[in-house]
This record gives C-alpha cells, structure tokens and sequence, in this order.
C-alpha cells in the first residue's frame, strides 16, 4: 500500500469563494518531470501505461462520495439555473467534479478545497473548462508561461484565460 504526504499551498481565488490548492510536487524546477513529462509508466498484466498526470488523478471511488455530497447540497437555485443550461431537468450525471486548480498545471489531485462540483456542459462547464487547461498546459511546458501564471489563470475567472 503506497501512501502519499502532500504539504498544501492554499491560495485565495480572487472571488473569495473557493481556495486552491497546490500540488507540492509541482514546481518550476520539476516540471518536465511532472505536468510536462512524456514519459508512460508501465503497467502490470500487459495494461496501456500511464503519464505522470493520470497516475496524479484521483479514482471514481475516491470523487464519487464527495460529488454526491457535493450535488444534493446545491439549493433549488442552483439546481433550476443549472437545469436552464443543460436544457432538461439536472442530475448528479451532469456534474464532473472539477480540480480547481487543474492537476495539469499544477493543482492538488486529493486535497478536498481543490475540488468542486461543476455542471459539464455550458460555457462555464467542466468541457469548456478542459479546452483552456489544454491550452495552458501547452503554453507551460512549451515555457511560454510560468508555473505561477498558469496557477494565476484558475484563481478567479478562467474562462478569460487565454
């Protein structure tokens, strides 16, 4: 059984509503090592290997509990605004659950403040949200931008990253 110890960087989003936070692992000076490696580690019984991100990212039975818990918290409000994207009826099965930070530039896989539950399709959706962290992430590694610029993008709207 492997264990983990991460020490966590908290850092206040510019709206105040939810705190990201850093996987310590992540720094300028591990980064083609880690978020920027290429390299796949092999996996037993013959298994396609796995890059450093996806070995980072958390399992269904670890998000599961806590996007449940997540879901049947959100008020009426929020439920029948979500309902008014989605263009149906919302259900848990519209969410993913979201890394604030993502573990792609450098956010914490594990650390509960790091993640939220977020309606997938829309605008403002886990979708959309996955094209920018693409977007950052290859401009991170290409060394275009810094490990604390690309943090900087998901610390209030991403939506206006680049």
């Amino acid at each position: 059984m492997k264990c983990h110890a991460f020490a966590a960087v908290f850092l206040l989003s510019t709206s105040g509503a939810f705190a990201q936070v850093g996987n310590p692992l992540v720094t300028p000076a591990t980064l083609a090592r880690t978020v920027c490696s290429t390299a796949v580690t092999p996996q037993p019984g013959g298994k396609p290997g796995l890059s450093w991100i996806q070995l980072q990212t958390p399992t269904a039975s670890y998000l599961l509990p806590t996007k449940s818990r997540q879901f049947y918290a959100l008020s009426p409000e929020q439920l029948k605004a979500d309902s008014a994207v989605v263009g149906h009826e919302v259900t848990i099965a519209d969410y993913e659950m979201d890394h604030i930070w993502p573990i792609e530039v450098g956010g914490h896989p594990y650390e509960p403040k790091n993640l939220r539950l977020l309606l997938a399709q829309g605008p403002s959706g886990a979708r959309a949200k996955g094209t920018v962290v693409k977007k950052v992430h290859t401009r991170l590694c290409a060394g275009s931008i810094t490990l604390e610029q690309a943090a900087a993008c998901f610390k209030g709207d991403w939506t206006s990253c680049k």
